[in-house]
């Protein structure tokens, strides 16, 4: 793999490793990333990890030895909520935002916005205490919800329209956070 993206790096800005919930194999993207330093065409390559958070505090430190950044997808910042959205509490993903941050390493939050589930008053204040609370700013990426690929579980809930991301950005701005919509 280090290889092919060495014979390819002259064309690219960096590397993104992403899929599933890559840092299930931490210790191989730790090897990976050590390789990529190594390499001499790769010396000028941004590498990056996008991660749901779930990584456990300890093994954080050897990742971010090698990474540049991770960007970090949120679901729902109250607990209760998170274990409805995705049967798992939220307490590593909340703990692995402020390692990140503290680290001077989370590089943007992702927050996918369920509207009407997950995009409540109370939500929302949660991630601006969260942001709020970061030594440095860190960008708001907001993601609006949609049924393209997900199981029959995930159709109950309803798309995020448009016009619902941008109110949720005009909000967010006006309160100081750096929050930009992902949709295409």
């Amino acid at each position: 793999m280090v290889t092919e993206i060495g014979q390819h790096a002259m064309l690219l800005d960096g590397v993104t490793f992403s899929g599933g919930e890559a840092t299930l194999q931490h210790r191989f993207l730790a090897q990976v990333f050590t390789a990529l330093r190594r390499e001499p065409n790769c010396e000028h390559l941004s590498v990056l990890l996008d991660s749901n958070g779930l990584l456990s505090e300890r093994h954080w430190p050897e990742l971010l030895r090698q990474c540049d950044g991770v960007m970090l997808d949120i679901k729902a910042l109250d607990n209760g909520l998170h274990r409805q959205l995705t049967g798992r509490s939220n307490v590593r993903v909340l703990d692995s935002a402020r390692q990140l941050a503290q680290a001077n390493k989370l590089m943007e939050l992702r927050w996918l916005v369920i509207q009407d589930v997950n995009d409540t008053a109370a939500e929302l204040e949660g991630l601006i205490e969260l942001i709020r609370g970061f030594p440095h700013p860190v960008p708001l990426r907001l993601n609006g919800y949609r049924h393209h690929g997900v199981r029959q579980q995930g159709k109950q809930w309803p798309e995020t329209t448009e016009h619902r991301l941008s109110e949720l950005i005009a909000y967010l701005r006006a309160q100081g956070i750096e929050a930009y919509s992902g949709q295409l």
